[in-house]
């Protein structure tokens, strides 16, 4: 009996710590009006503001790119070691020339306007990570138009890494804790007030949204799967080409091929495959002459390439 109480313990005391790493969870299940609850137990319930629609339970969709976001309380301000968990989904992309941003996240300060935030520059193809006003830029990892896809900002013993699905994009060293008095997603912070013409938002939703304190809360569950290679051969091809990818156990797996703009041209390849390589033909169709994304999907890992049809 005694080890038996001494067992139940320790799990409850690992799940109190685990649950106080929490500072804000949202899966968009408990939502009245315009408050979005939050499920951590640390009632940080959010605000929507302007434009948004609930789909069933557990998506939030911004109809615009220049008036809908979701206001949280500033739970990042202070933290040194932190997680950011997103699952969202773009509708169409914000391609401004003069200011072609689609944010997903930022907070702010009086000293600092623009201080902490996430954004896709969809024209330029690259993804920009600000941390304490110094933004840092990664062309990598093109993301597409109706593919939901998870985002992850975590910060360990200074180093700051961003994962789009469960792939690294890039890393940073910056230790200065966070500063923030505002937080907001779906939207840039100084926007706030009159410049939505010039700084936009995204257009598309969120259906989960985790912060925590520390930087191991959302890496311990990750078993990832990793692909050994992706080709095309031949490349660049005018009629068909093939394509060979391997798996080092079975998975489940989706090719398809996107074209600049991020909208999906043609679903190459769907189904189950065993472990070793694979190959799976790629015709042109109807296809134009020109740069495309092959996006192979194999369990929870993603690898585009980039290919070309002439």
């Amino acid at each position: 009996m005694k080890i038996l109480f001494l067992f139940l313990s320790i799990i409850l005391i690992s799940f109190s710590t685990r649950s106080q790493n929490r500072l804000l969870d949202y899966d968009f299940s408990n939502v009245v009006g315009d408050t979005v609850f939050d499920d951590s137990g640390s009632n940080n319930d959010g605000l929507l503001v302007g434009s948004f629609k609930l789909y069933g339970i557990g998506v939030v969709k911004f109809k615009a790119h220049t008036i809908g976001y979701l206001e949280v309380p500033p739970v990042i301000d202070g933290l040194y070691n932190f997680s950011i968990h997103m699952r969202a989904e773009i509708v169409d992309f914000n391609l401004d020339s003069l200011n072609p941003v689609n944010t997903f996240f930022s907070a702010s300060t009086p000293d600092c306007i623009y201080c902490f935030g996430l954004n896709y520059d969809r024209a330029n193809l690259q993804w920009e990570l600000t941390m304490n006003g110094t933004t840092h830029v990664f062309p990598q990892a093109p993301i597409f138009t109706g593919d939901g896809f998870e985002v992850r900002v975590i910060r360990d013993s200074g180093i700051v890494s961003l994962y789009y699905y469960y792939g690294l994009i890039g890393s940073f060293y910056d230790a200065t804790p966070l500063q923030a008095t505002t937080f907001i997603f779906g939207q840039r912070e100084q926007c706030l007030g009159g410049c939505y013409n010039t700084n936009k938002g995204i257009r598309g939703g969120f259906n989960h949204i985790q912060i925590a304190k520390g930087a191991s809360n959302f890496k311990e569950s990750d078993q990832l799967t990793t692909a050994s290679s992706l080709s095309v051969f031949p490349d660049p091809f005018t009629s068909s080409a093939t394509i060979s990818f391997s798996s080092p156990q079975q998975a489940s797996a989706t090719i398809a091929l996107y074209d600049l703009a991020g909208r999906k041209v043609q679903t190459v390849f769907e189904g189950t495959v065993e472990a070793g390589t694979q190959e799976v033909e790629l015709n042109r169709n109807e296809l134009t002459s020109g740069i495309y994304f092959l996006q192979l999907k194999l369990n929870n890992e993603v690898i585009i390439k980039t290919i070309v049809i002439e």
